[in-house]
């Protein structure tokens, strides 16, 4: 059943290199989804021009033009402010905002505008490294990253209903906690949170869906490698405020996510998850995208024909490959 409004998505951009580096991803998610995209500068009137800054972003990704109903502003105001009066001014599905550049000396009292929209709780944020090297071919891989403590599903929900809308393959990382004095005092206080929940959780996310779901158990340390080599994720599902670091007097979110070198979706899970109106976009606008890197895939491990097997949905230690 087709949703009844495209998926609403907004992609700033500052014009940098990883803005445009970040295109082939971009213009891959429009290829696979029915959605809406807007393409949004938040200017400093302070700084520059409207008359500039709109000519910059005609010609930032022309291609978008191809898509139906897509559309380029020029908004005055923090990324904060302007995404919230694009949220107020109609539904918002997804922020997409890449990694900043690295350049000029680290700024130790001002927060990154990344870790300022995952504060603002703005909805779910998708996000990239510098040099990508995944995103670019049609989505076959979903990954769900999964720490104890965590306080709701959302992202878990959210990657399941991505992986079944694009027939792709849901890997589930359970993400162990490390070892140090004060495991014992969070584990006592954490929820259940073990194979077997996951798997039940699983199970009823997927409820009459083709879903085919594979289970990692990994420390931390192991976490890049097995999303890269066991569960080669084209897109990984995480809890966003999990991964938001504090440094001196700012608020990062960690250069972990950018190291993975894929799209990272961060999803806030203190509240209840977005109802997203996935749908597949009938036929590619837009030519496709050279692949930029592949990588080995490994046998599935789960391949329920009908529906979810939660009797065959098992743990696998995380090895090498």
């Amino acid at each position: 059943m087709f949703p009844a409004r495209p998926l609403e998505v907004a992609f700033l951009t500052n014009f940098s290199d990883t803005c445009f580096r970040a295109i082939p991803a971009l213009a891959q998610m429009c290829d696979d989804l029915a959605l809406r995209l807007t393409l949004v500068h938040a200017m400093d009137p302070a700084n520059g021009h409207v008359d500039s800054a709109e000519a910059r972003l005609r010609s930032f990704f022309p291609e978008a033009d191809r898509y139906p109903n897509s559309r380029r502003r020029v908004v005055a105001g923090t990324a904060v402010d302007v995404v919230r009066q694009l949220k107020a001014e109609g539904p918002l599905d997804l922020v997409m905002v890449p990694a900043g550049e690295p350049l000029g000396l680290p700024r130790f009292t001002r927060s990154s505008i990344r870790a300022q929209l995952l504060d603002a709780g703005v909805g779910p944020m998708w996000t990239i490294g510098a040099s990508p090297v995944k995103g670019a071919r049609p989505t076959r891989s979903v990954a769900c990253c999964l720490h104890v403590g965590e306080p709701g599903w959302g992202h878990l929900k959210l990657a399941c209903d991505y992986a079944a809308t694009m027939g792709a393959a849901l890997h589930v990382v359970h993400v162990l906690p490390s070892i140090d004095e004060g495991s014992l005092l969070r584990l006592a206080y954490a929820p259940p949170f073990d194979e077997a929940t996951i798997a039940r959780r699983v199970q009823q996310l997927a409820a009459g869906r083709h879903l085919q779901a594979h289970m990692h158990v990994v420390d931390g340390h192991r976490l890049a490698k097995v999303i890269d080599r066991e569960c080669d994720a084209d897109v990984v599902f995480v809890d966003g405020r999990q991964w938001v670091r504090r440094r001196w007097l700012a608020r990062r979110l960690s250069h972990t996510l950018d190291a993975w070198h894929r799209p990272v979706i961060c999803v806030d899970t203190t509240s209840a998850p977005p109802a997203w109106p996935l749908a597949r976009r009938p036929q590619p606008t837009t030519r496709q995208w050279p692949v930029l890197a592949v990588s080995r895939r490994r046998p599935a491990l789960v391949n329920a024909a009908s529906g979810f097997d939660a009797r065959a949905f098992h743990a696998q230690p995380a090895g090498g490959v």
